[in-house]
């Protein structure tokens, strides 16, 4: 055991940007009382440790640091500000109710993962990005009954992720699932309005009186852009039948594990993006998304996809009715419209568009919609456009 304390005297810690920095990485409060008292461990040897009992010197924070320990075996046996660094298997030896503090930010969750094998389970995160993934985690992560991984957002199941995408899902996850979640599905404009300033790209419905922009039961939904499936689990939790496009390879294997989890509830995968023309065309590929518009990058990667129209589409499969299309397609929104013109004259279907892409978004898509069909009422957010039919325009 090792008590720090603080060496410096008359230290003007104002004058120390990094120290503040530092310090409000982590509140070190919710420790206590355990790193005053009875002790805490911490779990790796790296730089965010160095920070986190720097900053306990800094502050003059007495903490009981019980030992520092980490999986890489050349650190075993040296020190960091005195406390020796041990194998993570020789914690064995001490309460499986100590605390630990995981400062990694790689290998965060399988590092979890392996002190809760261990009996481990009273686990902390220093850095933010682990603290807010692991809460995520731990609130919506289930295990079915061969041990397999999935996500449970309120019915609508998502396959487990790996890292890349399990961050791009926490962002999603605001816009499809918190007003179904925390808002009873309750898409009313008061609520919306609100959220939508918060949100990064903002919630897929909006109502309003008769002005109504959300999924119902048995509605047919287009999901352009659907991604691993997010707003699709979403769409036929709800009883819809969804036709959900993606285009991209990595993206489209994650969609059809959703379209499994989420069976026998109807999601029709379709690899291919919609445009205004049926061509074959190139896609870049950057992080989780992929764009046939965006400006490219050295690093993208460049994949060949097929494109259709939603009337040719519509048309070749005998659909008789589309209800709701949303979409998010990286710019490639207009395309899909004009690619669309049949279906909103015919089926007017309701419309959740991005328009964030390009700055003449919301008046260029509003235009293609109202040529179209000129009975829409078009409603924007700050980042999103939703229209249906204007019921006082049928009377």
């Amino acid at each position: 055991m090792a008590i720090l304390s603080n060496p410096i005297q008359n230290l003007n810690l104002e004058s120390f940007d990094f120290v503040r920095y530092i310090w409000n990485t982590f509140n070190i409060n919710v420790l206590k009382p355990h790193v005053f008292e009875s002790g805490i461990i911490v779990y790796g040897a790296g730089d965010n440790s160095v920070r986190f009992l720097t900053s306990l010197f800094l502050r003059g924070v007495k903490a009981n640091i019980l030992c520092v320990t980490d999986s890489d075996k050349s650190k075993h046996g040296k020190r960091i500000l005195d406390l020796p660094i041990i194998a993570v298997e020789e914690i064995n030896k001490y309460s499986k109710e100590i605390p630990i503090l995981i400062t990694p930010l790689k290998g965060f969750r399988q590092i979890a993962d392996n002190l809760k094998s261990m009996g481990f389970s009273n686990l902390f995160y220093y850095d933010k990005v682990a603290r807010e993934r692991m809460i995520f985690i731990d609130k919506y992560l289930r295990k079915d009954g061969l041990g397999r991984n999935y996500f449970d957002f309120g019915g609508a199941l998502l396959p487990d992720l790996d890292d890349v995408y399990l961050n791009a899902l926490m962002e999603v996850f605001w816009d499809v699932f918190y007003i179904p979640l925390f808002h009873n599905d309750n898409y009313d404009k008061s609520i919306v309005d609100i959220l939508d300033l918060h949100m990064k790209e903002g919630p897929y419905g909006y109502t309003d009186g008769n002005f109504d922009v959300s999924v119902k039961e048995n509605d047919i939904v287009i999901d352009a852009g659907a991604y691993i499936g997010d707003f699709s689990a979403y769409s036929a939790n709800k009883g819809a039948e969804v036709y959900a496009f993606e285009p991209v390879s990595a993206a489209f294997a994650l969609l059809k594990s959703t379209v499994d989890l989420n069976k026998p509830r109807r999601i029709h995968p379709i690899k291919k993006g919609l445009s205004d023309k049926i061509e074959d065309a190139l896609i870049s590929i950057g992080g989780t998304a992929g764009s046939t518009i965006a400006v490219k990058h050295d690093d993208w990667e460049v994949q060949s996809i097929s494109l259709t129209t939603l009337d040719a589409f519509v048309a070749e499969n005998n659909i008789k009715k589309v209800d709701f299309i949303k979409a998010d397609i990286e710019g490639a929104e207009r395309y899909m419209l004009r690619g669309a013109a049949n279906v909103l004259k015919i089926h007017a279907p309701k419309l959740a568009i991005c328009t964030y892409h390009f700055p003449d978004d919301p008046q260029v898509l509003e235009d293609i919609i109202l040529e179209a069909n000129p009975k829409y009422k078009v409603i924007h957010s700050r980042h999103k456009l939703f229209a249906c039919l204007d019921e006082s325009s049928l009377i």
